[in-house]
């Protein structure tokens, strides 16, 4: 089943490795006292990452899964 567009799942993807890496992640750096910087980083590595996968999902399973 194709999914509505890729704007939509951008979105989705966005709240949710936002949601689920960032209140993981926040915990470790909270305990271990790391600058801001280095947590941004972490959770910009998370959010790129999940757009990618959702953008080559939605490729795969509406352009070429029929």
């Amino acid at each position: 089943m194709c999914m509505p567009t890729m704007m939509h799942n951008i979105k989705i993807a966005l709240l949710l490795s936002i949601g689920t890496a960032g209140g993981a992640i926040i915990m470790g750096y909270v305990y271990q006292m790391k600058p801001l910087s280095a947590y941004l980083v972490d959770i910009g590595y998370h959010v790129v990452a999940s757009i990618i996968a959702v953008a080559v999902l939605h490729l795969l399973l509406c352009h070429f899964g029929g």
